[in-house]
Order: structure tokens, then sequence, then C-alpha cells
């Protein structure tokens, strides 16, 4: 997926930079697009939504703890930063940017296939003729009260 994605990007980038030049005519600009949508699309690898997941759950986490000036001048006292977060919302947060390090460790190893949702699905394949019966049974262990 990875020289894929590198791939698609680069190829993507190309026909912006083409488009821009037909319609400007300026091969400069054209460059500068190409390479911006080259780095927007490298950005957007679908890959690693887990990861900026993670940097969008963490950033209330980390503010928080490091992003809280308190100033004391005189008779002026500043206080600046973000609201301070209760133990339940900091628990819950640090919960889910745990369950998105996990997802993206699963994801980069391959381990992360299918969803969570189980369907069957009937594939019969070179099927031909007309008039054509097909039955199917499907036994789901619980379902019948035989088992």
């Amino acid at each position: 997926m990875k020289g894929n994605w590198i791939l698609t990007s680069t190829v993507l980038g190309i026909i912006g930079g083409i488009i821009t030049y037909a319609i400007i005519g300026d091969w400069q600009i054209s460059l500068i697009i190409a390479v911006v949508i080259l780095v927007l699309v490298l950005l957007n690898n679908p890959a690693t939504r887990y990861m900026r997941a993670f940097y969008v759950i963490s950033f209330p986490l980390l503010s928080n703890i490091y992003f809280f000036i308190n100033s004391k001048t005189g008779n002026l006292n500043i206080q600046a930063g973000l609201k301070e977060l209760d133990l339940i919302t900091v628990a819950v947060l640090g919960v889910l940017s745990m369950v998105c390090l996990i997802l993206d460790y699963l994801e980069r190893n391959s381990k992360l296939n299918g969803n969570v949702i189980k369907t069957s699905r009937n594939s019969i394949k070179n099927v031909f003729g007309s008039n054509i019966n097909i039955t199917q049974t499907i036994k789901k262990k619980g379902i019948n009260k035989d088992e």
C-alpha cells in the first residue's frame, strides 16, 4: 500500500500540474500547485488514519498539561491556556487514544482484516443457462435447535 499511495499521489500531482498549466500557462505556478497536491495527497493516506485520530484526540490531553501560562507582574495576574479538563474527560480521551494506537499497530502489521460485522454472501460464479434454480441452506451454530 505504501508504494501504491506514493505512486497515486505522484500521478495526481502531475495531473494537477498539467491542468494548472493548461488553465494558467505559467510553469512555475503549475510546479508549485503540483507539489502542493502531491504533499496533500501523501498526508491524507488512509493507512495512517488511526495515527491521525490519535494526534487529534491526544492534543487536548497534552494541551491541558503543557500549554498553560501563569504570569504575575505587580498587580497584574495573567493566565492563558485551555480550560482544565475534568477526570472523566481525561480518562475517556486517554482510552480513545490507546485504542487508536492499538488499531494503528494492528493495521500496520496487517492483522486488522475485515470488519466487526460478519456477513455471509452468496458467491456462485459461472452459472449459465435458463430456468436455473439454486437452493442454499445456511446453518449457523446456535440458531438450529437440532445442534
